[in-house]
């Protein structure tokens, strides 16, 4: 239940009781393994969102305000990093330059650009989500936890490219226990969603889901070597990155194959 905790204040905004004891670089790192699961809890909040306001508004805005609550509980943490990897990458420098631009706080134009793709790819999957399947609350459910896995995959796999920053205290500090972890919770989730809440259409909605998932694991483990080949490895900045994109994935898998 710490490493929930702790896992959950660093990768949302929720007003959470204060963690005991002390938290150090190894316990933090350590709360990685509980990354998934977290992702979960925001998809809950977002299932939740959509049963407040679907008989109220329009699909159009249903989906506006499922991405909205997405950002706001996330903090716009990992769009940050989304941002600050594609302006490193278009500034073409060395490493040590590409790496001192995604420190910079300021957004360039082709981070701006990356923004507003990610968010309007988002906002139609979810659109066309809500409105075509059934079953829509199992996509919506797991796509935060999706996002949240290829982060505890990257950080398991790959190694850091700096010497200090919160991207190698979870990197350094995921094991194979930790990651496993992850798996079991993913396949728990898969598995009772599938099963309990799938209807008529649980093997197709087990089938999607899994895919979804190895879908962002395949990506995540593709991006491995050409961040360490652009920056020596993996940041915080790039594992943000990464989530973002691992979301959207997961999204136009759950929509080819869901219905």
């Amino acid at each position: 239940m710490k490493r929930l905790l702790i896992a959950l204040k660093f990768l949302t905004i929720f007003p959470l009781p204060s963690v005991e004891g002390e938290i150090n670089d190894e316990v933090l790192g350590r709360s990685s393994a509980m990354f998934p699961l977290a992702g979960l809890i925001q998809g809950g909040v977002l299932t939740v969102t959509v049963i407040l306001s679907e008989n109220l508004y329009s699909p159009d805005i249903v989906a506006a305000l499922v991405l909205t609550v997405l950002i706001l509980t996330n903090g716009g943490f990992h769009l940050d990093g989304l941002s600050d990897t594609f302006d490193a990458l278009a500034s073409r420098g060395n490493r040590e330059r590409m790496l001192t631009v995604m420190k910079d706080s300021s957004s360039g134009p082709i981070g701006v650009v990356s923004l507003i793709m990610i968010l309007l790819l988002k906002y139609l999957l979810i659109r066309e989500i809500l409105a075509t399947e059934e079953y829509w609350f199992i996509p919506l459910l797991l796509f935060p936890a999706a996002g949240k896995w290829t982060m505890l995959a990257g950080m398991y796999h790959g190694r850091s490219a700096r010497n200090d920053g919160l991207g190698r205290i979870f990197i350094e500090g995921t094991g194979t226990s930790g990651f496993l972890t992850g798996v079991f919770y993913i396949c728990l989730s898969v598995s009772v969603l599938a099963a309990f809440f799938g209807g008529d259409s649980r093997g197709r909605m087990f089938f999607m889901s899994a895919t979804g998932f190895i879908v962002a694991y395949i990506f995540t483990i593709m991006t491995i070597p050409f961040f360490r080949k652009r920056f020596g490895g993996l940041t915080g900045d790039t594992l943000g990155a990464v989530s973002e994109i691992g979301e959207v994935l997961f999204l136009m898998v759950a929509l080819s194959l869901g219905r």
